[in-house]
């Protein structure tokens, strides 16, 4: 009786430990499945974060652009407002060169009647 009794108490405290070791499986993998799903979050995460710095960066190159542009049209602008001032001093000057020969041909033209005259 007492071996049958040490056989049933060893085959207990075995049947115990299994349980014991099942149970701490079970846990072990729960924790590894909660660990996955953090690990799929951390990507998914990651991912979105990765998209919107894509994001970001397209429209800083955008108005990096859209800067450039109005940049060439200002200097554009002011290269063509040179040019008309450029053009306006020209006019100016031809005007005062017609002022000039116009005076020089009075000027001719009273010295030819004064030496007329005078002959």
């Amino acid at each position: 009786k007492t071996v049958i009794h040490e056989r049933e108490s060893a085959l207990n405290q075995r049947q115990a430990d299994i349980e014991a070791k099942e149970k701490m499986l079970f846990a072990k993998e729960a924790n590894i499945r909660r660990q996955e799903l953090g690990a799929r979050e951390m990507q998914e995460k990651a991912f979105a974060l990765k998209q919107q710095t894509l994001a970001d960066a397209e429209k800083v190159k955008e108005q990096i652009l859209e800067e450039k542009r109005k940049t060439k049209m200002k200097q554009q602008l002011q290269e063509i407002e040179r040019k008309e001032k450029e053009l306006q001093e020209a006019r100016v000057e031809m005007e005062r060169s017609k002022s000039d020969v116009v005076a020089q041909r009075a000027e001719t033209l009273r010295k030819d009647q004064v030496v007329a005259n005078a002959q």
